[in-house]
């Protein structure tokens, strides 16, 4: 079932088209899966992920896309 729509999610990409919108079952089955990934992090029975250093390290890639689109040219993302 989900192989035939992954099927025309990478058409649609492929021919710079919208990709189809998920079925809500699928998306519903994610945010199980990220709630129980989040309740278990809490309980200390696994690393949370994105931690700080991951969210930092998005959030300079942000920034540097932002920039890069200002300046229209490839800039340098840099970490520390």
């Amino acid at each position: 079932q989900y192989g035939l729509q992954f099927d025309a999610f990478a058409d649609a990409i492929r021919q710079n088209k919208p990709a189809p919108t998920p079925p809500i079952d699928a998306i519903n089955n994610m945010k199980v899966i990220e709630v129980d990934h989040l309740l278990r992090g809490l309980a200390g029975e696994q690393a949370l992920f994105p931690d700080f250093a991951a969210a930092l390290a998005i959030e300079r890639v942000i920034h540097g896309i932002v920039r890069s689109a200002g300046r229209r040219e490839w800039v340098t993302v840099g970490g520390a």
